[in-house]
């Protein structure tokens, strides 16, 4: 955490000895007082610059299935305020 910005790694258990890193999610409050999210995904894992946006109109070019995309907004400006 660094004044108006936030990150937040997401780590699963491999085994008992072994973790992977798999996202970062970064949340960052801007000037003039946007909130602005970015989760990025582990380089290992979805290669170079694999990043989400919320709203983001551009598919995923990691998915290949027939599946429809959807984008879930959740309401992040109070867990801003409240650190």
């Amino acid at each position: 955490m660094n004044g108006d910005a936030h990150a937040i790694a997401l780590r699963i258990d491999m085994n008992d000895n072994e973790t992977q890193d798999v996202a970062v999610i970064e949340v960052e409050r801007d000037a003039n007082n946007q909130t602005h999210v970015q989760i990025v995904g582990d380089e290992s894992l979805y290669g170079k610059d694999y990043i989400v946006e919320p709203n983001q109109n551009t598919p995923n070019p990691g998915y290949s299935g027939g599946a429809v995309e959807q984008t879930t907004v959740i309401p992040i400006s109070g867990f801003l305020a409240n650190h």
